[in-house]
């Protein structure tokens, strides 16, 4: 057993640990929870996801991790694993995201590619396979952003605003002529001919127009003023079918920079800063056009750097999670000197509280709107995350087709703080981006907004140009990095711990002296230890790094939010810091057999650590919260969980409960989480140990979580996982169920139908009422400790859960067996279950896919037969048996396959060894495909004589066992007559004709139910007659019985005429095969003329056989007897006999057909002797 390196994300770790710059207080957004039937429903898969982020289709976005050994092809490819998971999801094409990495800080861009598959697959879940994988950094979904102007029917004929921004008299200080500055604007399309832009364009020297050669090797062909990375062609303008978008980037670009004082339309803010036009704009398909819609803005953004610009606007954005990469892309801008400006967003909401994107990343301005009146303009974003206002309002610019028009919202307000940006940069060409950032922050107009909300979570002003630009000395001074030590020592922040914060603070502009820095929280589940720093003094470009600790109380939910601000004041100075972390954060594993994917969690959860769509937007996303469960890449399950519960008011739980904050009530040990092991190579455990310490009433219940999956047909359509409760109470405790609870989605609009089997304990979900395609389950595999099932309507918990519901569900035995065209969730459960102080049981559930009824049947089949033969444990300390059997290869006899076969599970394969002399020789031993039991290897023999085949097994459960088999090996040749001897003296002479070849022929004694059998190997056909003598041993036979050799055809015994050699006591009859014989007395079926006392069922042979085997069986008196065989499934395949004997020892063959002669595959069967009064059952193994 090794360990296999895991890659536990919770979220991702930079987002975890790094400071989320001037955000506000938490409020998560799960659904409202009620009582069935209590109150508006809130339909949670309408609420849940964020409609504001849109992704690409067919694509994500993969960044490698880099390796020092493939440095120089670090390509996808270069990896083997990951090779491997590329194929087996059927990725089309692999494409860098960026041609042309040429600047400083490029290696934050590097390994990282477009993976593009057939757009019919979920994004979301083709993101998560690959971010599994340990070569992997991250792997995110393409994200559409939209551009943010709200239409205005009101046109303006001048540019009211400009006097609030005292533009004019900035312009009296700098213009942008005066220097080299360049804007590039990131946008839906700009009419680059426009009258008013063309002369303010940038032109591209190194490029030669319309030469179809790239030739400054930027890795775009003709990019001479700018770039389309829609149409993939150097002409910016953006497209018909998108009005919307091309007016858009159009009237950013004249509001940033139109001409100026050319007698013509209007004035740009910039006077003159050139303009570098790349269109950006999502691509069209058969639904939608794609107007309004950003599809290639970070890829616009290192275009952007990688030609030289230095501000970006970006007038678009959407609400939701952060991207890791989109982060990278901005970093790397920052890094190359480039400020991104960016429109805060038009939803007049809390950006604090929901993040927008790109506005939200570090380094990036935010920019809200402002009105004429200096009032926020309705629709605009607010918040402290809200670097700073603009005019927004009916402002009027440059429209695609040499037109003019007005527009409201931040898309108007962030190319505003974009040319006056310019402006600051070509007055003091060498400041860094933050300077500039952090010189229109600090030198803007304080106002005064009529709106509570909005007043309150004012960080800094609206932007004053003139102010901009003469402002001297400024005070800004930032927080710039953060790092901390855990009292644990892992990097992890758990309850009870003392963590040690060091925060950096650098000057950005001015000296500073005799600042205070308050550092506080509101969360009751902290102490702060030491809340105040001072910075006696800090200069332009110096870093001061203070310390600062808390403790998080002891019991503080895992997952719990913390929210840190630091307020930084001087004289006549003022800003804010906040910092977010989580208490540990739960963390997935994905089990993934390339057919079936299924994520375990820490906090007791299945599939997901909440819902599948779920998005944290306080500050953090569960980027990869889980993948689900994916049967052959389609996922049916929205939340799955762990229940255990003893009464309605003590439930133990981490789905969704009867509020909006969801609470996980187990946790796992401190310092530890899942592990996961590969066991023998054909199969994987995780496992993770939780407690119910932090539900509100406890169970006081200690849970082993062990999870299995394995990779071979045909136990790969499903997930074991096995629950050990232990009573950690000092007394017993009684009435205890445990159930999972799944909300399976299997359509797209989660209308779906729900059945149950009482027969095989399970219930699913399928996505039609007849013939379905897609099905899930769950099943109970040790039902004998009580099971429960329920099925039920959706409707009636998406206004709440409550513990009495949960508990209804959990203990009420089976009901719902059944529902249709329905939002259905399901609960299987186990119980009552009683425990003494101390005492551990064990409670077993699959989860199982299939593609049809019967397809879902039999792969619950197997996973009961899994359960039953690998892993349910059991008192049982007797020792396995095993059956190994060696067949020479009858074409090429020095190759034999080497079977075992055990009545019990095992630890690992069995131990097997060739003995000759002094040598021993290892048998490598594999699972036999289609068995739990079954083991098979291989030999080449190179020479003749004794050996001994020694097996040793040691069971999972049980006394390990070491079994012995004798046999000769001899050759034949044509050129000469040979004798055979088995080492109980019986003798083969084979005449020289008798075969064509030369052949290795193996003899073995051995007894099968009493009986003396001789086993000769290879079973070939003889040209010539071969004479076998047989010893009579005298213990067996007595002088007055007949005798005869019988020899099995396959079928069934068959006597062969035979001589008796009293005086030697020896039998002697020619054969015309090898194979096996015996001693016996009687007719060829009716081998014994002796009664049997009591009813027996031998094992069959040859087992494992192909293509026929024979079964004995006795009966002591005249009966009807029934031989039957049956399938895994317990299905009947084929009748062997039915009818009355009288009392004696029969034999019936089965050649691996069924009733209607189609011959069967490979896999274990079970054969029945049934009589009047008892039944009989054994195992054997058809091997194709």
């Amino acid at each position: 057993m090794k360990n296999k390196a895991v890659k536990l994300n919770p979220i991702k770790s930079k987002f975890i640990t790094s400071i989320i710059l001037v955000i506000s207080a938490l409020i998560l957004t799960t659904p409202a929870m009620a009582y069935f039937g209590v109150g508006q429903p809130v339909i949670k898969k309408q609420k849940k996801s964020l409609p504001d982020q849109k992704i690409v289709p067919g694509v994500i976005i993969v960044k490698l991790r880099k390796s020092p050994a493939l440095a120089k092809s670090n390509h996808p490819m270069s990896y083997s694993t990951l090779a491997q998971k590329i194929a087996t999801n059927a990725i089309r094409d692999i494409v860098p995201v960026f041609k042309s990495k040429m600047t400083k800080g490029a290696e934050i861009l590097d390994g990282i590619y477009y993976f593009k598959f057939a757009e019919q697959e979920n994004p979301h879940q083709m993101a998560a396979r690959f971010s599994a994988d340990t070569n992997i950094e991250y792997a995110e979904v393409k994200r559409i952003h939209h551009i943010t102007a709200t239409p205005n029917d009101t046109y303006y004929l001048n540019q009211t605003y400009t006097s609030a921004i005292s533009i004019e008299a900035a312009w009296d200080v700098t213009k942008g002529e005066q220097g080299e500055v360049v804007i590039a604007i990131v946008d839906g399309g700009t009419d680059w001919q426009h009258t008013d832009l063309q002369e303010n364009i940038w032109l591209n020297l190194d490029e030669i127009a319309g030469n179809g050669i790239d030739d400054d090797n930027n890795g775009f062909i003709d990019d001479v003023h700018g770039w389309n990375f829609n149409t993939k062609s150097g002409d910016p303008t953006g497209l018909d079918t998108q009005p919307a978008n091309r007016n858009h980037g159009t009237q950013t670009a004249g509001i940033a920079s139109a001409r100026t004082n050319n007698n013509t339309g209007v004035a740009g803010m910039s006077w003159n800063s050139r303009i570098m036009p790349i269109c950006v704009a999502d691509v069209s398909t058969e639904e939608s056009s794609g107007d309004g819609n950003i599809g290639f803005g970070f890829e616009g953004i290192q275009y952007a750097v990688e030609n030289g610009a230095d501000i970006i606007n970006c007038s678009w954005g959407s609400a939701g999670s952060p991207s890791q990469f989109e982060q990278d892309v901005i970093t790397f801008a920052h890094a190359n000197g480039a400020l991104i400006v960016a429109a805060a967003g038009n939803a007049n909401s809390n950006n604090d509280i929901i993040p927008f994107y790109p506005a939200q990343y570090r380094h990036v301005v935010s920019v809200g709107a402002t009105s004429d009146k200096d009032d926020k303009v309705l629709s605009s974003n607010y918040g402290l995350s809200v670097d700073i206002f603009a005019p927004g309002q009916a402002v009027y610019s440059t429209l695609h087709g040499d037109n003019y028009g007005s527009n409201t919202g931040t898309s108007m307000a962030a190319p505003i703080v974009a040319g006056i940006a310019a402006l600051v940069k070509t007055k003091n060409p060498d400041w860094s981006p933050a300077q500039i950032k952090e010189q229109l922050r600090q030198s803007a107009d304080w106002v005064d907004f009529t709106s509570t909300a909005a007043r309150d979570k004012l960080a800094k002003g609206r932007v004053n140009a003139l102010t901009a630009l003469t402002g001297t000395g400024l005070t800004a001074v930032r927080l710039t990095d953060l790092s901390f030590q855990d009292s644990g020592g892992n990097g992890i922040i758990n309850e009870g711990e003392t963590i040690d914060l060091q925060l950096s603070f650098t000057g950005l502009l001015g000296a500073a002296a005799n600042l205070e820095i308050q550092f506080s929280s509101p969360n009751i589940e902290l102490e702060i230890t030491n809340p105040v720093g001072t910075i006696p003094a800090i200069g332009a470009g110096e870093t001061v790094t203070l310390p600062f600790s808390f403790t998080v109380a002891p019991g503080t939910p895992d997952n719990t939010s913390l929210l840190f601000t630091t307020v930084i004041t001087g004289t006549d100075y003022i800003d804010y810091e906040i910092i977010r972390f989580k208490v540990r954060p739960p963390v997935f594993f994905d089990h993934d057999n390339g057919n079936l994917v299924a994520s375990i969690t820490s906090c007791g959860n299945i599939g997901f650590t909440g819902y599948a769509d779920e998005n944290d937007i306080n500050g953090y996303a569960f980027l990869e919260n889980g993948t689900g469960f994916v049967f052959k890449g389609i996922n049916t399950l929205y939340e799955s969980g762990l229940l255990i519960g003893s009464s309605p008011t003590q439930i133990s739980n981490s789905i969704r409960p009867i509020d909006t904050n969801r609470f996980y009530e187990f946790t796992t040990p401190n310092d530890t989480s899942i592990s996961v092991d590969l066991m023998d190579g054909t199969y994987e455990r995780g496992r993770v140990t939780l407690f119910d310490s932090l539900a509100s009433n406890p169970v006081g219940i200690k849970i082993v979580q062990d999870s299995y999956i394995y990779y071979d047909e045909p136990f790969n359509d499903f997930i074991i996982i096995k629950y050990t409760l232990t009573n950690l109470n000092s007394t017993s405790i009684e009435d205890v169920f445990a159930g999972i609870f799944v909300d399976w989605d299997i359509n797209g609009d989660a209308v779906d139908y729900a059945r149950f089997s009482e027969d095989q304990n399970l219930g699913w979900v399928q996505n039609t009422l007849n013939s379905p395609e897609i099905l899930s389950g769950t099943m109970l595999l040790n039902p004998e400790i009580g099971i429960g099932f329920n099925a039920i309507n959706n409707a009636f918990i998406n206004d709440g859960f409550t513990d009495q519901e949960k508990w209804g569900m959990l203990s009420s035995g089976i009901q719902a067996r059944s529902l249709n065209d329905l939002d259905v969730s399901t609960m299987i459960s186990a119980g009552p279950l009683n425990f003494a102080a101390g005492e551990s049981k064990v409670v077993a559930f699959a989860m199982v896919a299939g593609e049809s009824v019967n397809d879902l049947q039999i792969n619950a089949s197997n996973a009961q037969l899994l359960w039953n033969n690998n892993l349910i444990p059991t008192s049982d300390e007797s020792a396995p048996t095993t059956t190994t059997s060696i067949f020479l290869n009858p074409v090429n006899s020095k190759y034999a396959n080497i079977t075992v076969i055990s009545d019990k599970s095992l630890q690992s394969p069995p131990s097997v060894h060739l003995i000759k002399n002094a040598d021993s020789t290892q048998i490598a031993m594999a699972p036999i495909t289609g068995t739990t039991t079954g083991f098979m290897g291989n030999h080449e023999f190179s020479s003749t004589g004794i050996y001994q085949l020694m097996t040793a097994v040691q069971p999972k459960y049980g006394a390990d066992t070491t079994t012995i088999r004798d046999f000769t090996l001899s050759t034949f040749s044509p050129s000469q007559s040979t004798v055979i001897t088995s080492l109980n003296a019986d003798e083969l002479f084979l005449p020289q004709a008798s075969l064509d070849h030369d052949s290795y022929i193996l003899a073995e004694n051995v007894v099968e139910n009493s009986e003396q059998i001789l086993n000769i190997s290879p079973k070939l056909a003889l040209n010539e007659s071969g004479r076998l003598t047989m010893q009579i041993r005298p213990e067996l036979f007595d002088k007055s019985q007949l005798i005869s050799i019988f020899m099995h055809d396959g079928t069934a015994w068959e006597q062969l005429s035979t001589q008796i050699d009293n005086e030697n006591r020896t039998a002697t009859a020619f054969i015309q095969k090898l194979g096996q014989f015996k001693l016996g007395i009687g007719a060829p079926t009716h081998i014994s003329q002796q009664i049997p006392e009591v009813i027996s069922l031998a094992q069959n042979y040859p087992n494992p056989f192909n293509p026929k085997t024979r079964i004995e069986y006795s009966i002591p008196n005249r009966t009807q007897v029934n031989i039957i065989v049956y399938n895994a499934l317990g299905q009947a395949i084929k009748s062997l006999f039915s009818g009355f004997q009288e009392g004696g020892t029969y034999t019936v063959e089965w050649d691996g057909t069924n009733e209607n002669n189609i011959v069967m595959p490979s896999a274990l069967y079970f054969y029945q002797l049934k009589t009047g009064k008892e039944i009989l059952i054994k195992k054997m193994l058809l091997l194709r």
